[in-house]
């Protein structure tokens, strides 16, 4: 059976679960969230992210798509606040979209 981290969105685990899958996110892996505009993508890693600093992982946020400040006014809008996490270390937070908007 293959390891994996719970997801900590509701129905998403179960919805995974198979015979050789237990659910959720595999542990020890890379996962890219794709798909088309206002599918939900960004409130999906927001709460994994969240869910994973909650249980005391330490998580590496690569945003492309919006910049630190819209990134936590939205996890803060949905009752997700990462600010402690940040100032104790254990989220690290990339952000390529106001790097690009600096040197333009």
């Amino acid at each position: 059976m293959i390891a994996c981290i719970e997801s900590g969105i509701p129905g998403f685990d179960e919805l995974t679960h198979t015979d050789s899958f237990m659910g959720g996110i595999p542990e020890n892996s890379t996962t890219l969230v794709y798909g088309p505009p206002k599918t939900g993508k960004s409130i999906f890693s927001d709460q994994f992210c969240y869910n994973g600093l909650v249980n005391e992982e330490p998580c590496l946020y690569i945003t492309t798509n919006k910049g630190l400040k819209m990134l936590k006014s939205d996890m803060n809008d949905y009752n997700l606040p990462v600010d402690e996490y940040m100032m104790k270390g254990s989220l690290h937070i990339i952000d390529t979209i106001s790097d690009i908007l600096e040197k333009k």
